[in-house]
């Protein structure tokens, strides 16, 4: 169907209970009405979201964009939302899911209006987000009623109190109130902090920060949270039950892979064509859903930081070797062409080697994907202190506009797979990787022209 009809059909299926904070209305009503947001859009933006609405069926939604509503009590709201489409096996549309944010205060702050009417009249004081603002030596000058109920603390007791803040835990305080200064001078930050209430109990928020001018010089910094307690909590719980499905699900996989084999290096007995045929499809569906699962489950590991690297002199031939044996059969069958240059001498780098071989092992595999003539060439060299890792391929290339976001988690999360293609998170594991190590990892390309990823590492002493 068309966006527009959509935008009339549509029914909410669930909306949060932080529905209440960032809407003004219940998620109750929100479930009650078809597409509720349709009752409560301000009228200048009626057009635009239905646009936007348009957009997101068609694929081609921005990341993040803005809107107002008219809330209970009349005030107009400010709401920044992130959307995608989900769609089915034939490309038809079948749900869209987003994230909103009410970022009314943040649009006052920007707009200059910190000293107006809106403020002097308790816009401010009753908005749902917390507000603190801080003159220029730390000094609590304000908080509003929503940060005093949040952290448990009334302004009679934080007025004039300098940082370190009482609801900094004890063991990050340090560090936030360098941050704090830093930014106080520098402009604006946006964090996520882990903070702890009057009882001690801690909750997440998104703090958005800046300095105000008056007169030309910096008069306060003003700082707008939002509770993220509830979504951090989800993300944990999420990543917690990736984590435990993959673990379970990789080691039978894993044996499955392993009787394939033996099956086809003929220890039980002759095959015929047709069994090696039926067999060897079978091991590359088993190799598919292994990888699929060991990503998942390093990406779980990498988000909750418990991914141990053992740090030693490696062999960067070594390592090229190792990552390039898993796919010369891959290679061999898209009719590609494969170079291994090795430096003159041995270059030894420190690096966990294992980490090494499964990062170098995804740009490869993510060069096979996606080149279908040519060749792809490996070169081993040195640059100042540190070894390098060039990949180059002759495929489709990276469009400038892609580059910058070729790393993020959420690039690939967004990226709709084919079958056989993987989750697309190798990409994401390997730039983890690099830098767990004390690397980097860093691409060049141009569409029709091919890519270059180069893989960096510290060189060994004496190396």
């Amino acid at each position: 169907c068309s966006g527009l009809d959509y935008f009339s059909e549509a029914r909410y299926e669930y909306a949060s209970p932080a529905t209440k904070r960032v809407f003004g209305y219940t998620a109750e009503e929100f479930l009650e009405h078809p597409l509720f947001i349709k009752k409560i859009l301000h009228p200048d933006c009626v057009k635009e979201f239905e646009a936007i609405w348009a957009a997101i069926i068609s694929g081609k939604v921005p990341r993040k964009f803005e809107y107002k509503i008219m809330d209970p009590a009349g005030y107009e709201r400010c709401i920044v939302q992130s959307s995608r489409g989900i769609f089915d096996s034939a490309g038809k549309i079948i749900a869209i899911e987003g994230v909103c944010m009410d970022i009314t205060d943040r649009k006052l702050v920007e707009e200059g209006l910190m000293e107006s009417e809106e403020f002097s009249s308790g816009l401010l004081d009753n908005s749902p987000n917390p507000i603190i603002v801080i003159d220029p030596d730390t000094s609590i000058i304000y908080v509003n009623k929503a940060l005093e109920e949040l952290t448990g603390f009334c302004f009679e007791e934080l007025a004039d109190r300098q940082a370190p803040y009482p609801w900094w835990p004890a063991e990050t305080a340090q560090e936030t109130a360098t941050a704090l200064n830093a930014a106080m001078s520098n402009g604006t930050m946006g964090t996520e902090e882990l903070f702890q209430n009057k009882t001690g109990e801690r909750f997440w928020v998104e703090v958005t920060s800046r300095p105000v001018q008056k007169n030309g010089s910096f008069a306060y910094y003003l700082s707008i949270w939002v509770d993220i307690t509830e979504r951090k909590k989800i993300e944990q719980m999420k990543s917690d039950f990736v984590s435990f499905i993959s673990h379970q699900l990789r080691t039978p996989v894993a044996g499955i892979k392993a009787y394939i084999e033996n099956m086809l290096a003929g220890l039980t007995g002759e095959l015929s064509d047709k069994q090696s045929e039926y067999l060897q499809e079978m091991h590359d569906i088993c190799s598919r859903n292994h990888r699929l699962l060991s990503d998942l489950l390093n990406v779980s590991r990498i988000e909750r930081g418990i991914i141990a690297v053992n740090i030693k002199p490696v062999k960067l031939e070594r390592a090229a070797k190792l990552a390039v044996r898993d796919y010369r059969r891959s290679i061999k069958e898209k009719g590609l062409a494969l170079k291994l240059e090795a430096a003159a001498d041995n270059i030894v780098v420190l690096a966990d080697s294992d980490k090494l071989v499964e990062a170098l092992g995804n740009i490869i595999d993510n060069a096979i994907k996606f080149t279908h003539e040519g060749s792809i060439s490996i070169k081993l060299r040195k640059a100042g202190k540190y070894g390098l890792i060039e990949v180059r391929d002759t495929g489709e290339g990276i469009p400038s506009h892609a580059l910058k976001d070729l790393f993020r988690k959420e690039k690939a999360l967004s990226y709709t797979a084919t079958p056989g293609s993987g989750a697309g998170l190798g990409l994401y594991i390997a730039k983890s990787f690099m830098e767990l190590q004390g690397g980097d990892l860093t691409a060049d390309s141009k569409a029709g022209k091919g890519s270059k990823f180069v893989l960096k590492l510290p060189l060994a002493q004496g190396s």
